[in-house]
């Protein structure tokens, strides 16, 4: 079967899937010109039509699922962006702390497993590493609890600068 008859033949069965399963046409001629680039880079060879059209089925599946997760990823990577923007780094949130109210007063505040890993992180000045030896949890999940914590205090500080105005 040469490249126009597959296109021909399976162009319908692959753009209706593809518009089934993504949430834009636009998306969906994507899909389609990636199953059709792939057909003619590996030129299966079907042994009826059957088999074929299960082959174009499963790649164009295959290629909406892939384009799914790679938009989710993007769209967590964004947002892992933002967040990131939104807290101070280390420093600058240390010498705030030392302008505001004590540390102790604002740590009492917060929960207390935001305020050992603060508190092991600012007070003690142990590294990431140790704090998740020390706690028994994940680097990533100290990391998550340092960065909440901190957006924590910084809302506390603020509200703090509020109520004294």
């Amino acid at each position: 079967m040469t490249n126009q008859e597959a296109i021909e033949k399976y162009a319908d069965l692959v753009h209706y899937i593809a518009l089934n399963r993504t949430s834009q046409p636009s998306d969906a001629d994507d899909v389609f010109q990636e199953v059709f680039f792939r057909y003619i880079q590996k030129s299966p060879k079907f042994k009826d039509d059957e088999h074929g059209k299960a082959w174009f089925i499963r790649v164009t599946i295959n290629v909406c699922n892939s384009m799914f997760r790679q938009v989710q990823k993007q769209m967590k990577n964004e947002q892992e962006i933002e967040t990131a923007e939104d807290v101070p780094s280390d420093t600058d949130f240390a010498a705030e702390l030392e302008q505001k109210e004590s540390l102790t007063a604002l740590l009492n505040r917060l929960k207390p497993r935001y305020r050992e890993v603060l508190l092991l992180r600012f007070d003690c000045g142990y590294p990431i590493k140790v704090i998740a030896k020390l706690t028994g949890e994940n680097e990533g999940t100290i990391k998550t609890l340092l960065m909440r914590g901190k957006k924590q205090l910084k809302k506390l500080m603020t509200k703090g600068d509020d109520m004294h105005e």
